[in-house]
């Protein structure tokens, strides 16, 4: 054989190698997404069939290759935790909120409403004694005194008319468990890391009505023959699980926060070398987060952080009250405009009355 015709059999084969690449591959690549898929289907159908309590702890997880497994979600470890928070809160600001919505999208679409607070007054009245001249005065006479009178005529605040929560009594609830209050005195044990911290607070406030709320949710998915989105699915579950050692609430409010380069770094004291000020403060606001309770009394929680920290923080909790219908009260000092222009109402205060409140536009014209 010539030179001519080996040149010939050897264009011809990469003209064949060639068309079958281009008119062959993406079929092939196709045919392999299709059986990823069916695999993927298959494995949720028989996720569909077990019990209410295992569908409730059992979810899709996609692995760094693209396959998905049935994982138990009591047993996430922690690169597969952080594996699942990286890809849902991928991109730097808008991460969590497309989060959020996602969230926010999954509850809607099955009619599930959430929980929003009401509080009621009717005909209240609230009144208290009060001493004046030298009986007003801090001494150990008129301390024993005021003592004997409240024992023998029963003097106490004095309190009629009828308040209500959603439309339940004080006496039927724990009011305390409804809200968070979060202070400006950063008191932690300075022995415990980052992590530890926010873990304890974790497990003492528990999960809350998320585990009623996501069986509710997966019966309805079941009936509406709706496939929930694996990642959501499992961080929804895993969110709504007690008994867990590590929590993924507690890995997502540290990555929300910043706080993940010094999650295993001793909080400290004045004897313990720990975390800095600004990452201080941030962990007493993250203790809070890490509950189940969707209303936050924030008092000065940017004392020690940087306006960008503080911008960045302020805009995660907006994010959060709008979409999950939350409500946040937060008093800041000076806080930068582009901080200020988060807030939906604003409360002005000049020695410790109120100058102004309503809504934020309007904060100019008044004056």
């Amino acid at each position: 054989m010539d030179q001519g015709v080996l040149y010939r059999a050897s264009s011809s084969l990469r003209t064949q190698s060639t068309s079958f690449w281009r008119n062959g591959g993406p079929e092939i690549f196709s045919n392999l997404t299709r059986e990823d898929d069916d695999e993927e289907a298959l494995e949720w159908s028989a996720l569909e069939k077990l019990p209410t309590y295992d569908r409730l702890t059992r979810g899709l997880f996609v692995g760094s290759n693209g396959d998905a497994n049935e994982i138990d979600v009591r047993s996430l470890g922690f690169q597969e935790r952080k594996e699942l928070l990286e890809r849902i809160l991928k991109g730097a600001d808008e991460g969590n909120e497309r989060f959020l919505l996602k969230l926010r999208e999954r509850i809607d679409r099955v009619g599930i409403e959430l929980a929003t607070i009401e509080v009621r007054f009717e005909h209240l009245t609230v009144g208290a004694e009060a001493y004046i001249g030298s009986r007003s005065l801090p001494t150990f006479s008129n301390f024993i005194i005021n003592i004997l009178e409240v024992k023998i005529f029963n003097l106490r605040n004095q309190f009629s008319g009828n308040v209500t929560y959603n439309g339940h009594g004080m006496d039927e609830f724990v009011p305390q468990k409804t809200a968070t209050y979060i202070s400006q005195h950063d008191v932690h044990i300075g022995e415990m890391t980052v992590r530890e911290t926010l873990e304890f607070s974790a497990k003492c406030q528990g999960i809350g009505s998320r585990y009623e709320m996501l069986s509710e949710l997966l019966r309805r998915e079941k009936t509406a023959n709706i496939k929930p989105d694996p990642d959501i699915d499992i961080f929804m579950k895993a969110a709504s699980t007690e008994g867990q050692e590590a929590s993924i609430m507690t890995d997502y409010v540290l990555k929300v926060l910043g706080l993940e380069v010094c999650a295993d770094t001793m909080v400290g004291d004045e004897l313990i070398r720990g975390i800095s000020g600004g990452q201080r403060k941030r962990v007493t606001t993250g203790e809070m987060l890490v509950g189940p309770t969707n209303v936050f009394f924030m008092d000065e929680i940017s004392t020690g952080l940087d306006s960008s920290t503080t911008f960045q923080i302020v805009k995660s909790l907006r994010q959060n009250v709008h979409i999950l219908n939350g409500t946040a009260l937060i008093s800041l000092l000076q806080p930068a405009p582009e901080t200020s222009e988060l807030f939906d109402d604003i409360i002005l205060l000049c020695d410790g009355k109120i100058v102004y409140q309503g809504p934020r536009e309007s904060v100019l014209d008044f004056f």
